[in-house]
């Protein structure tokens, strides 16, 4: 079942407009392929997410995220090896593969490897390895830790929900950290990972 379930949602994220669910460790996400700019569309409208709020990727591992910057500062490769997999994202200067849909405007683009063998599992299928992704509800409400709570909020316009509740293990959303260009770290979001702005 779980391999029939992963070639589903596989499927349903080579559409043009394909947006699907799923776990995380730490809350249900959902998300389309990086060049899909009508999923990405689809995506903002399901959630009604403010138009300048940027989406994040997350990858299979560092490699495949990677790819996606500038570079890669020391720091930022110290946190990938203490904290990846994990509840971390990272917020670096992007590269020329990001499309503008995702990034806002913004020339930056937070990465994330996450700690879901599941999840894992469909990124080492995705071409490429990664996904533009956001969290699981309506902007401003709670994000879904259930695959019945993405349903009840989502479902109806999802093209698929890749359902394992077990994976939900931090319960928090990411903590999200910005290295600026002189290698200083910037806490944009605090989680499960705590850091101390200098």
């Amino acid at each position: 079942m779980v391999m029939y379930d992963l070639l589903n949602a596989l499927a349903m994220l080579e559409k043009p407009d394909g947006v699907i669910a799923f776990p995380t460790d730490t809350v249900y996400g959902i998300g389309c392929l990086p060049d899909r700019v009508e999923a990405v569309e689809k995506i903002y409208r399901l959630k009604s997410r403010d138009a300048q709020k940027p989406l994040i990727l997350l990858g299979k591992d560092s490699d495949s995220l990677t790819a996606f910057v500038e570079t890669v500062p020391d720091i930022a490769k110290t946190l990938m090896t203490e904290h990846w997999p994990g509840p971390l994202t990272i917020v670096l200067a992007k590269n020329e593969k990001v499309p503008n849909a995702i990034t806002k405007g913004f020339e930056t683009v937070g990465l994330r490897q996450p700690k879901c063998e599941l999840l894992t599992e469909l990124l080492s299928l995705v071409p490429g390895g990664v996904l533009a992704t956001t969290s699981a509800n309506v902007s401003g409400e709670p994000p879904c830790l259930t695959a019945k709570q993405v349903s009840d909020t989502l479902g109806n316009d999802l093209d698929f929900v890749l359902a394992d509740d077990l994976a939900i293990t931090d319960r928090l959303a990411s903590t999200v950290i910005a290295i600026e260009s002189d290698g200083t770290l910037r806490v944009l979001r605090t989680g499960s990972i705590k850091f101390d702005d200098p």
